[in-house]
């Protein structure tokens, strides 16, 4: 182990020297389970049940079954536990006799008990226990799994069956321990027809207190230094800090809508420590404080932002050391490992990868990867009776609420990039399209205006075989020369707030229809000023040869050029000639509209 904290992975047997803070339950327990056919064991979630069973109980137990044997007051111990976590998917009876066989080889090596080839639960438990002269003492955690994947109800063949023979067969030397979420409960209420007084013999497993806690904090740290012969320190103010924030701040760390509530059912949080959150920050604590000569020090959990920031932050940080390939994966193998609810569910590799249509060789080092210490993500399961690869299910209930509030979040950016994906896409268009159109009516314009040019022009026009254009009088063409340069001097201002708008990098998604409507604007105002020009300042003897042409496109262009402006401006005087007495005028300086 290479801290005395668990994190969000429950303690195993293996790591029973540094479970601390649940003596008085693994001994009250114990007793129970060996008291009694049948012990309900629950909880809520993330409350430490499974560590309670795997690190206290079942590994006191075993304590219990060596003792014995090194006194040799027996050939075999009075009492053999056998703690079963699943998998619960397929078949748990044949798994869990699978895991009775290897856990009497552990206790008895030498010891080979006679039992039934296949047979049921009852009659292979009953033979180990007459053979061994044994109590089978089968411990069965995290059963709310079994109703994720078989129905609720007593069927022959089915595992719900079997252990109610089980439990209700006389003198059948085994007693059995059911454990599940608190939530779960009720849905043992179709064996309470079968199994009398299921309820009587119940014991509930509460949140750490204050001195249980603080316990569950220190301990580890002193059996740490008794194992290594280090000499590791722990300040009373960390301690007494993480406590405090624990008890105030941990409920409203919880990620998601629950944030502060008891599953989100809009009650307060109750009283007593959360030992999934302490072991989280202790865990972070540690391994932040790595190479400190002073040991864990307040300095440390203030620089990590406090307690709620820790359990907030901690799959973010867990995420943020995988790529952007792996947490594209993540997410799509996550959608199939937690319910819409919060509950775990445990696949198979293949399936995983079925599900989330990728590679197996692509979603199995990912797998391993969150196995692994530096994540603890996820647990792997023995592979199942007749199965050659293991399942892999959430390590923990409190991280399987982290991860769908981290799904949700992650889905949403991913939205939010896909949008500024497609808007950008939209704008290269729109830039590559704009950008072509002022190219080429940058182009056409002048060539316009070059065929319709009077003058010495006109001859090499004729040249050409431009018979058309040789017929125009000087009106028509001095009119067309007005609208062209018009339309000309839009599309210079167009190529000019077409060019700022790249440079400063605002070119809008929507507005491409003005590119396409201020040109004709621009040579239909220039056309107007025209023909004002022209009533004001023809001679009637001369026509329109006393006008010059290069007066004419100069004055257009310009009059194209600021088409908006006028427009603007124009629609103002208008507003301001026929406006009705006593109307507000608008912010544009004409009346004011109703809406």
């Amino acid at each position: 182990m290479e801290t005395p904290y668990a994190g969000l992975t429950p303690y195993q047997r293996s790591d029973a020297e540094y479970f601390f803070g649940r003596e008085e339950e693994r001994r009250v327990i114990a007793l129970k389970l060996m008291a009694a056919r049948m012990t309900l064991v629950y909880g809520p979630s993330g409350v430490g049940k499974s560590s309670l069973l795997a690190a206290g109980v079942d590994n006191d137990l075993v304590s219990r079954c060596e003792e014995e044997i090194k006194e040799g007051d027996r050939a075999t111990p009075g009492y053999i536990p056998v703690l079963f976590s699943g998998p619960w998917r397929d078949d748990p009876t044949s798994a869990l006799l699978v895991r009775v066989r290897e856990r009497i080889h552990d206790i008895l090596p030498d010891h080979e008990p006679s039992l039934p080839a296949k047979t049921g639960l009852v009659q292979e438990l009953e033979a180990a226990s007459l053979s061994l002269h044994s109590i089978i003492l089968v411990m069965l955690d995290q059963f709310e799994d079994y109703f994720l994947y078989h129905p609720i109800e007593i069927k022959v063949g089915h595992f719900a069956a079997e252990l109610v023979d089980a439990v209700t067969r006389p003198r059948l030397g085994v007693n059995f321990l059911v454990s599940l979420r608190e939530d779960s409960l009720a849905k043992l209420d179709f064996l309470s027809g079968h199994i009398p007084d299921l309820y009587r013999n119940s014991y509930r497993v509460e949140r750490l207190s204050r001195y249980k806690a603080e316990d569950a904090i220190r301990k580890p740290v002193f059996k740490y230094n008794e194992i290594n012969r280090t000499c590791i320190g722990i300040e009373d103010v960390l301690v007494n800090k993480v406590l405090h924030e624990l008890s105030c701040g941990a409920a409203s760390a919880r990620p998601g809508p629950a944030a502060g509530l008891v599953s989100g059912a809009g009650f307060p949080a109750p009283p007593g420590f959360e030992a999934p959150f302490l072991q989280l920050v202790m865990t972070r604590l540690w391994k932040e404080s790595e190479g400190n000569p002073l040991g864990l020090q307040r300095e440390t959990l203030d620089r990590l932002g406090g307690v709620p920031q820790i359990i907030r932050t901690h799959l973010d940080r867990m995420m943020s050391l995988l790529s952007l390939d792996e947490r594209r994966t993540a997410a799509a193998l996550f959608e199939h490992l937690v319910t819409p609810s919060g509950s775990k569910i445990a696949h198979r590799l293949s399936d995983l990868a079925s599900y989330a249509a990728l590679d197996q060789a692509q979603v199995a080092p990912l797998l391993n990867k969150l196995c692994t210490t530096d994540f603890r993500m996820l647990t792997p399961l023995p592979a199942a009776l007749g199965e050659a690869e293991p399942r892999y299910q959430v390590s923990h209930d409190v991280l399987a609420l982290s991860i769908l509030d981290w799904l949700r979040r992650y889905r949403l950016e991913e939205a939010e990039i896909t949008a500024r994906r497609e808007v950008a896409s939209v704008r290269t268009f729109k830039a590559f399209f704009l950008g072509s159109y002022l190219l080429v009516a940058a182009a056409l314009l002048p060539l316009m205006l070059i065929l319709v040019w009077p003058g010495s022009m006109q001859g090499s026009i004729e040249a050409r075989g431009l018979s058309v254009l040789s017929g125009l009088s000087m009106a028509a063409r001095l009119l067309l020369i007005a609208g062209i340069s018009g339309m000309l001097g839009s599309i210079i201002l167009l190529a000019t707030n077409f060019a700022e708008e790249l440079g400063n990098r605002v070119l809008f998604v929507g507005g491409g229809w003005i590119y396409i409507l201020e040109p004709l604007i621009g040579g239909a105002l220039a056309v107007a000023v025209y023909f004002c020009l022209v009533t004001a300042f023809v001679n009637t003897t001369q026509g329109f040869l006393s006008l010059n042409p290069y007066g004419i496109g100069a004055a257009s262009g310009f009059v194209g050029a600021s088409a908006r402006q006028a427009v603007a401006k124009l629609n103002e005087i208008f507003e301001h000639l026929f406006h009705r007495p006593g109307e507000p005028f608008s912010h544009t300086g004409g009346p004011a509209r109703s809406s």
